[in-house]
This record gives structure tokens, C-alpha cells and sequence, in this order.
């Protein structure tokens, strides 16, 4: 028995245990495991060593009752501690080990720590080290304020005693130190003592903008501060530009600053005044809780967490009627923030994390706010949909309207155009770009309806840039979208044939399209893969040609599909006409880097949708900010200033100031290119050229910006889509009606719904005819 070797029992409980009895006392260790370690954890262990080991050795087992509760817990581990302890004492301690697998489940910290002299012990520490810290810190900062006085007083003493240019001041170290300059009536600058400077250096403001213009006559000095103050960037530019020659005025940032630690707070007792103070909010937090029974309601969510010592502030079902499981949003004060984000907190099964904000609410979400300029700026995350539309030049031209104001990336099929027409349909949507192709043989005269055809709308807001995919396939549409950060996404469109069990032809034509996605991925390697849109193969189908073959293009490509992912919430994405046959054919796959950054993936059900589809949303999380444009600045130059309003002044103002300001711009040194013609590949000099052009682009659009009139909004006209408002409204409610009803196949509120759909239809073909015509009808 002695030669053999020791056994090896794998469980965490067991491992931890015995840990904490060679290195702490047997209650730290016995508190430890019931802390940390669920009850049916805790039970498994106690019968896999009982199990495991000689009776002989140890006591017969005692299975306790009321092991749910805490002392009986306790006593269940009083126990496997005192077996752990017997088999030592024999010298027949097996070896108590966990998987890799299983390495997340044991607690970081020791038994041991359960001691109050051990916290004290550890905080006593990381005082001292606190100490240390500030006392650098100190040091550091003297050192800092010490080189920035030496850096100035060499700076200024650096500065040529010779006269100054022709037609400027020469600015001495104690005009440097004026700390605001005033503006006389006549416009000149004067110093503090009202003297007025020379007439070349004034500057003349515009009414209609708060940027000053340089002088005419060349006496604009870079280092004389005026009140108002000539920023390139903060005109009308975001690019990363050299900013030498201006300077930005902090001064009444500082005021605001200083005016804002002004405030005082009230002491007097509430109870001796008339006027009562309001007391400040506690802080909140939203956390995601996903993963629960639909059995459960948010009553039963808010009982358990009672239980578990923590108030909710709020709780909210997000989730859809119809999902598999339930999703909620819940709102808890900060400081508990620690406690409901531990494993050991929820039951099994149940998923947490922190609310990444937009997340879903409900089928009809709000439109978002396209002006605010905090919603649109400081997103962390990218909304991408699919959407079968079946005609984008038709009735279904409001729904993608709407849909483009709820992603910034829209994938549409089947919008049955040509390839010229993708500007046709850009200029009916609202702030969007539209890069596609057609479905159709264009060299050939069109037989019978339109048909295919795939399409990408990006929103103009979206800080990015597009490039189309060169693909010979017409089911397949593929473009590069680089975003400012380090994100880039090479985006499939695809439409594919209909799903089979027998025909070879369209698997044919099927597998083409996937094979072409496979040579454009392996020609962008840099690049974040994303497959979407009407793939016509429902998964659940295992005697589908199509499936099989997508599933073995998902395995070599390493994609995932979205619908298998635990935040899935997809319950079909194609439905008749009468609503009898529904199946989820519309899909979206991505790689694996971003197959962990999936926050939302779910169908969007509306009355207003007309095509048999209905849209898919995937939610990509960032490595950075997605930065947007502002509304003001998003639209080129020439919609924002009106150029016929300008007048000759006005003209020659912005000649005078878009000289000034390209002579700031400094052109990039190529001379490693010269003589090699157009072979230059060097991705360095591609940028210099592409900050360059920025840079000059940015000066006029300042200069225009400065010195040209703007013209007035534009009055919105009524359209057709006024006229059909009515079925439109009508269509939405009964479709949420049935939708509240459970979905009913049939009765009076299943016909008054499709009758509702089916008169909006209706109304938007009548209504496209009379104000339309036949504009958007491919030409033969």
C-alpha cells in the first residue's frame, strides 16, 4: 500500500480545503469555503471523498439536514475539514487538484485573510505605501514647477532685441504678461492702458461668427492674444494638424473653474428655516441581468436580491415577449455595485454584467437624438443591420429611413436598382450614405420585375471611412469601413439563392458566394470579418444542402454565428404574408475576436415593416469611442453657407483669410518618391497626402465658415409620406395589439391586424404613384 502512488481527487471545494487547513486555522478555512462556495458545491465534495477514501479511516458520513441553510453548511464543512485532517494524521492524504477549466471557481484570496488582524495587517501596508507615494508626488511637482519657471525665463530671454518686421510690433516680455486685451469702439485692439496699437494689427469680427479674422495687411503677430482667439481646429477641423501659429484661450475656462468652487453649502438646521434643502442623490448604477426563467417576473428579481441584502432602485424587462429567456435592466446604488457583480451573489445560470448603456427596451425604441451631440459622440459600441427590404425605391423607402436612424451601418437585399441608382435612393434618405450594386445584367434590356441587389447605408455622421470590395459575384456586396480608432471591419453583404434539399445548381451558385467571401478575407487579413443578410438557410433545416455547407464555411473561417450566442434573441426574421409560416433565414457571422464583443442581437418586429422580412440588429462593442460628426458640421460647406448671399466684401474676406490660412499648411516632403513614377506603395506617404488634403479642405470650409453668410433651414414640404401617416399610425398600434395578445393566428384581432398592414400597403403604392411616378423604376 505504501509503494503505491497517492490518489488524485479533482474538486475545487476539496483543494481549497485542504490549503486553508496547512495554512490557516479550521474556522477562517471552514468560513472561507461556505462564503465562496455554493451549497451543492459543498455537497458534492463531502460525497466525493467519502466516496473516494478507505471507510476505515474515516468517520461514517453524516448527511446533515437543512443543508441549504448556513449552519448547516457549516457543519457539512466542519466535517470534510475534520476527514481532511484524519487523513493526514494517517499518512494517507491523496492529492486534492483542479482542472484548468475549473481554476476561476477557487477564491483569490487566502483563509487566512478571513482575520480581522490580517485586513488591519494589509491596510496597514498599503497606508504606508500611500505614503510614499504623496511624498514623491511632492517632490516630483516642485521639480516640475522649477523647470517650467527656468523653460520661461529662457524662453523670453531667447527672444531677437532687433526691430520688428515690417509692419508688426515687436512684442516685449511685459506686453507677453498683459493679461486681457479690451476692443475700442473703432475695432482696434488697445492694451490696458487704452493706448491704441498699430491700425494694421486690428481685427475686424463677422456679425455672424465668434471667430476673429486675421488683418489685411499682414500684421497679424501669432504670439498677441486678443479676446477672441484664431483656432483653425476649433472652426471647422478635427485632424491632427500642427497647431503652430495659434493659440487657444484658457482664461475664462479657468473663471468658470473658480466660479464653480465658489460654491458654499448651508449648515443651518433644517428645522429653524422655512426653506428646505434637497439633499443629494445617491448614486446609481444599471447592471444587465440576463438568463432568467420566463417563469419569473421582476417582483420574484426583487425579492431575491431583498433577500440577498441589496435594495434594487428600479428594475425593468427589456427582453422581448416571445425570447427564450428573460432580460432585465436594474438600477443599484453604487456602493453595492461590488456585491451584485460576485458569481456567488446569483443563482446558477443566471448571467450579469454591467448595462453598456442603449441597450434594447423595447420593439419600438425611440429615435435617437441626431442633435445632442453627448449621444452621438461618446458611443463605445456600433449598431449593424440586415434588412430584406424587397424594393427600396417603393413603399418600403420610409421603413429604411426609419432603420437608418436606429443603426450606422444598414445591409439591405433585394432593393431591385440599378447600379446608378444607388444616388437616387441617397438623396431620399436622411443623413446617409449608399454604396451598392445591382442584381441585374445591366447590359441587357430588364425582363419581367426587378430583382436582387445588395446595398450598405452608413449614416454621414459616422466618423469613418468606406471602401467598396471589388467582387465579381452579384449576390455578394463587400466594402472596408475604418472607424478613427483601431477598428476596422471588412462587411459581406450577401443574398443568397433559395435554400434546397436536391437542387445542385443553386447550392452551386451558394457555395461561389462563400468561396468569394473566403479569397476577400484572406486578402484582408488586418481586417475584422462580418457576414450578414439574407442567407435563405434556416439552421434547424438538417437536411438542407445549404446548411451544412454554411456550417463547414463557419468552422474554416473560424465565423460564429450570432444566433448561437447566449445574448441571442432572435425569433424569426421571415414570415408570410398571412403570418402562418415563420423562420429565421437572416443572419449575421462574425470572427472570433468579435464574436466577445457581441453586447445585443435580436429581430425588430414592426407594423410599419412591409416586406416579409423583418430587420436583424447586431450591437459590436469598441476598442474605442466611435466618433460622429456634429449635425452642424456633417454636411458639406456648401449646404451650410449661402454663396449667394455672399457679397463682394464677403468674397474677398475669404479669399484674404484662405491665403492666411494656407500658408500655415506645410506641404509633406515626398523626396523618397521622386523618380519612381507611380510605384510608390509606402502607406507613410499615403497618409501625409491624406492629412494634407484634409488640411487644405478644413481651411476653406473655415474660411467659408467665417466669411460667408449661412443660409436659412429649409421649410419641410409635405410628401407623400404625410398622406399616408394615418395607415401608417393605424398599422403600428394593431400590430402591437397582436403583438400584446401573444401572437394569435387567428381571430378578430389577427384579421384587423393584417387588414390594417395590408391598407398601408396600399396607401404608400397609390401615394408613391402620384408624387414619384416612375423615377425610381429601373430604365431598359
Amino acid at each position: 500500500m505504501g509503494s503505491d502512488p497517492p490518489m488524485i481527487i479533482l474538486n475545487n471545494v476539496l483543494a481549497y480545503a485542504a490549503y486553508g487547513v496547512a495554512t490557516s486555522t479550521s474556522d477562517h478555512t471552514k468560513e472561507a469555503c461556505v462564503d465562496f462556495f455554493s451549497s451543492e458545491e459543498i455537497i458534492d465534495a463531502r460525497d466525493l471523498l467519502w466516496g473516494k477514501c478507505e471507510n476505515g479511516i474515516l468517520p461514517k458520513m453524516i448527511k446533515r439536514q437543512n443543508t441549504t441553510t448556513k449552519k448547516g453548511l457549516l457543519l457539512t464543512t466542519s466535517d470534510i475539514i475534520e476527514a481532511i485532517q484524519k487523513l493526514g494524521d494517517s499518512g494517507s492524504m491523496p492529492i486534492f487538484a483542479v482542472e484548468f477549466s475549473s481554476l476561476g471557481r477557487l477564491p483569490l484570496a487566502k483563509p487566512s485573510e478571513k482575520c480581522p488582524i490580517s485586513l488591519c495587517e494589509r491596510m496597514a501596508k498599503l497606508e504606508a505605501r500611500v505614503g510614499e507615494c504623496e511624498s514623491a508626488m511632492t517632490e516630483t511637482n516642485c521639480a516640475i514647477a522649477s523647470m517650467q519657471s527656468k523653460i520661461s525665463y529662457a524662453s523670453i530671454a531667447m527672444q531677437p532685441a532687433g526691430p520688428a518686421p515690417p509692419g508688426q510690433q515687436r512684442v516685449t516680455p511685459r506686453q507677453r504678461q498683459v493679461p486681457m486685451e479690451s476692443t475700442s469702439q473703432n475695432g482696434l485692439a488697445t492694451g490696458s492702458n487704452s493706448e491704441p496699437r498699430d491700425p494694421s494689427a486690428a481685427v475686424r469680427p463677422k456679425s455672424h461668427s465668434n471667430v476673429m479674422q486675421p488683418p489685411r495687411g499682414g500684421g497679424f503677430h501669432p504670439q498677441a492674444r486678443t479676446s477672441s482667439v484664431w483656432s483653425l481646429e476649433s472652426a471647422a477641423s478635427k485632424s491632427d494638424a500642427p497647431t503652430e501659429g495659434f493659440e487657444f484661450d484658457a482664461r475664462e475656462k479657468r473663471r468658470r473653474m473658480r466660479r464653480r468652487r465658489s460654491a458654499i453649502t448651508g449648515k443651518k438646521k433644517a428645522d429653524e428655516c422655512r426653506l428646505k434643502g434637497a439633499p443629494a442623490p445617491k448614486r446609481t448604477r444599471d447592471i444587465f441581468v440576463y438568463q432568467v426563467e420566463n417563469s419569473m417576473i421582476a417582483a420574484d428579481l426583487e425579492d431575491y436580491m431583498k433577500e440577498c441584502g441589496v435594495e434594487p432602485n428600479g428594475i425593468k424587462k427589456v427582453s422581448h415577449p416571445e425570447a427564450q429567456f428573460s432580460s432585465y435592466r436594474v438600477t443599484v446604488e453604487a456602493s453595492n455595485l461590488g456585491t451584485v457583480l460576485r458569481d456567488d451573489f446569483w443563482p446558477e445560470y443566471v448571467c450579469v454584467r454591467i448595462f453598456r448603456g442603449k441597450l434594447r427596451e423595447d420593439a419600438d425604441a425611440p429615435r435617437r437624438n441626431e442633435n445632442d451631440p453627448e449621444e452621438t459622440a461618446t458611443n463605445n459600441h456600433i449598431r449593424i443591420a440586415s434588412y430584406n427590404c424587397r424594393g427600396a425605391f417603393g413603399a418600403s423607402l420610409l421603413f429604411i429611413n426609419y432603420l437608418v436612424s436606429q443603426c450606422d451601418v444598414l445591409l439591405i437585399q433585394e432593393h431591385w436598382g440599378l447600379t446608378d441608382q444607388m444616388r437616387d435612393l441617397e438623396s431620399r434618405l436622411d443623413n446617409a450614405r449608399v454604396y451598392g450594386k445591382s442584381g441585374m445584367d445591366e447590359s441587357q434590356p430588364l425582363v419581367g420585375r426587378p430583382h436582387g441587389g445588395c446595398a450598405v447605408i452608413v449614416r454621414k455622421d459616422l466618423k469613418c471611412s468606406v471602401e467598396p470590395v471589388t467582387t465579381m459575384n452579384e449576390r455578394l456586396f463587400s466594402c472596408l469601413i475604418r472607424l478613427p480608432g483601431n477598428d476596422e471591419f471588412l462587411i459581406h453583404n450577401v443574398y443568397m439563392p433559395t435554400d434546397t434539399q436536391h437542387d445542385m445548381c443553386n447550392l452551386d451558385e451558394f457555395c461561389d458566394v462563400l468561396s468569394e467571401i473566403n479569397v476577400s478575407c484572406s486578402c484582408h487579413i488586418s481586417a475584422q470579418c462580418i457576414v450578414g443578410g439574407d442567407f435563405n438557410t434556416e439552421l434547424m433545416r438538417i437536411n438542407s444542402l445549404h446548411t451544412n455547407a454554411l456550417m463547414s464555411f463557419c468552422s474554416d473561417l473560424s465565423l460564429t454565428l450570432c444566433s448561437t450566442l447566449p445574448c441571442a434573441n432572435t425569433d424569426y426574421s421571415y414570415a408570410n404574408s398571412d403570418l402562418s409560416s415563420v423562420s429565421l433565414i437572416d443572419h449575421f457571422a462574425v470572427d472570433e475576436v468579435l464574436s466577445k464583443k457581441v453586447l445585443e442581437y435580436y429581430c425588430l418586429h414592426r407594423g410599419d415593416n412591409l416586406s416579409d422580412h423583418s430587420p436583424l440588429f447586431l450591437v459590436l462593442q469598441l476598442d474605442s469611442a466611435a466618433d460622429c460628426v456634429p449635425p452642424s458640421s456633417a454636411s458639406t460647406g456648401s449646404s451650410r453657407v449661402s454663396w449667394s448671399k455672399a457679397s463682394e466684401e464677403d468674397i474677398a474676406d475669404y479669399k484674404h483669410v484662405l491665403s492666411y490660412l494656407l500658408e500655415q499648411v506645410i506641404p509633406p516632403s515626398l523626396r523618397g518618391c521622386i523618380g519612381s513614377g507611380f510605384s510608390c506603395d509606402s502607406e507613410n506617404h499615403r497618409g501625409l497626402i491624406e492629412h494634407y488634403f484634409e488640411t487644405i479642405s478644413s481651411a476653406c470650409l473655415a474660411a467659408a465658415e467665417v466669411c460667408i453668410p449661412k443660409q436659412g433651414g429649409r421649410k419641410r414640404v409635405a410628401g407623400w409620406n404625410d398622406h399616408v401617416e394615418t395607415f401608417k399610425g393605424a398599422s403600428i398600434m394593431w400590430h402591437r395589439i397582436w403583438d400584446a395578445n401573444g401572437k394569435p393566428g387567428n381571430g378578430v384581432v389577427y384579421d384587423i391586424m393584417l387588414k390594417a398592414k395590408r391598407e398601408y400597403k396600399s396607401a404608400c403604392r397609390v401615394m408613391i404613384i402620384m408624387f414619384i411616378g416612375n423615377d425610381f423604376r429601373p430604365k431598359n
